[in-house]
């Protein structure tokens, strides 16, 4: 498709699919003229690569206009997205000698181009400072990952959106999280056949450049519901309990957990410390890393220090020294205290590393993918039948926890991605999550293969020690 640009007064006209080459789900977004536009993508399916190609285009057709390139950090848009961006750039030159770049002053992280046109760039924890500018269009990514809400997001882009240009409008390229935030406006707009709403679903095996092998691997290592929403790209209705994988008749059985120890197998010990309710949750893994839930400990300590004295009397009762204990990192005294029972005995006392490996959604979804794999297997998460099945503790014990831990709401009811604090079905299910998370670092624990960790989509796989290109 050829379209006429405005180069320093005299029209260009460039064929974007041929200088570019965009694959047709990609191009399908990019051409389309519609004021709103989303590009619901799975992983891999070169989401970040086309967004920042979008921003370029924007640029080019809206002479003297300025815009806004929203990401989830602003750590990302320079890592990321702008290398992206640079790229494509540099494709523009080496194709028709254009070079488009007049200034890049990252002091006010603003980019400015020889037709006269500029954006901004942000990521969305600084989404309040954007409320003093005014652009004719916006360009976000992975929306629905951020942590600021999508209100707050929708209250702040909107109404900075008011200066006329050729192409005015917002282009929003995200995976799903559930028929929620963005996803869930662009599909209502679509049920309505509101004109000027477009949604672009690329599925991951779009992009004829992934291999059959990434594919592969994320099957083996995701639940079939995270297969649906970050692969295929369909944005799944929200349900309000967390762990609707579980089922009682599926994942509750007989569970010999010292007969898999005495076959090599490996005992995990997973602690959520609390201040008025505290839990502890013990797992054998098989040689085959098939994990099992065998016995757990739910107290309502007096002090930090009855709490420490009654889980040293649990870990021992086991019967055998643990391989890991996983631990919340907001707690580093209790953690050391761990370590020197423990750490001499050759124990990990581990914690996560990061936020990111901390942070909630992604350790569900690895609890998830383990209570009901994408491949088809068999779940590799299970429970004994001699544990608590009753409702009746003020720390619920694990198995009323996944029948009782719910997503939060907003005030208008519907379900936000965050789990709820409840202070009572959400501590055996963090000693859970935190036990799953850390336990992904071990090959051992998984039957001799690590499962697959991806970085967010577009970083190259080994970060940033290598050259910065499309890892699709």
């Amino acid at each position: 498709m050829t379209t006429p640009v405005n180069i320093q007064g005299r029209s260009v006209e460039l064929d974007f699919v041929e200088i570019f080459q965009p694959y047709r789900k990609q191009a399908e977004f990019l051409l389309n003229p519609s004021r709103n536009r989303l590009f619901l993508a799975g992983r891999g399916a070169g989401k970040s690569w086309a967004l920042a190609l979008d921003v370029l285009f924007q640029c080019l057709i809206n002479p003297g206009k300025p815009g806004l390139f929203l990401g989830r950090t602003e750590g990302e848009l320079k890592q990321n997205l702008l290398p992206y961006f640079d790229q494509h750039v540099q494709t523009l030159r080496e194709k028709t000698g254009i070079h488009l770049i007049r200034r890049h002053s990252p002091g006010d992280s603003t980019i400015e181009l020889i037709n006269g046109s500029s954006f901004i760039y942000k990521g969305f924890e600084n989404i309040q400072k954007i409320r003093m500018h005014s652009v004719s269009w916006v360009a976000m990514d992975e929306v629905e990952h951020s942590r600021v809400s999508f209100v707050e997001i929708l209250r702040a882009v909107k109404p900075v959106i008011r200066i006329a240009a050729p192409r005015q409008g917002l282009a929003v390229a995200t995976s799903p999280n559930g028929l929620v935030g963005f996803t869930k406006q662009f599909h209502d707009h679509a049920l309505r056949k509101t004109p000027g709403w477009y949604t672009t679903r690329c599925p991951s095996w779009a992009n004829p450049h992934l291999s059959q092998e990434d594919l592969d691997d994320w099957r083996e290592s995701m639940s079939a519901d995270d297969w649906k929403q970050e692969i295929e790209a369909i944005a799944l209705r929200a349900r309000e309990l967390v762990y609707h994988q579980f089922s009682p008749s599926k994942h509750i059985r007989a569970v010999d957990h010292r007969a898999i120890l005495s076959d090599n197998g490996y005992l995990l010990i997973g602690v959520d410390w609390g201040l008025n309710h505290s839990a502890a949750i013990a797992i054998v893994v098989d040689k085959d890393g098939n994990w099992y839930v065998h016995d757990e400990l739910t107290s309502e300590p007096a002090s930090r220090g009855h709490w420490q004295q009654e889980l040293n009397a649990f870990i021992k009762k086991q019967g055998v020294v643990p391989f890991l204990i996983a631990c919340d990192r907001a707690v580093p005294a209790e953690v050391t205290s761990l370590r020197n029972v423990w750490g001499h005995q050759k124990t990990h006392v581990q914690v996560c590393d990061s936020k990111k490996e901390q942070e909630i959604q992604g350790g569900v979804a690895a609890v998830q993918s383990m209570l009901d794999p994408a491949s088809g297997r068999a779940p590799t998460l299970v429970f004994s039948n001699k544990l608590n099945r009753l409702d009746d503790r003020p720390t619920a014990t694990i198995i009323p926890c996944l029948e009782g831990y719910k997503f939060a709401k907003h005030l208008d009811g519907s379900l936000t991605d965050q789990p709820l604090k409840d202070d009572k079905y959400d501590h055996q299910a963090d000693a859970l999550r935190m036990t799953v998370v850390i336990g992904r670092r071990f090959r051992e624990l998984h039957g001799g293969r690590l499962p697959r960790n991806d970085t967010p989509d577009g970083y190259h796989p080994d970060g940033k020690s290598s050259p910065h290109r499309a890892h699709f």
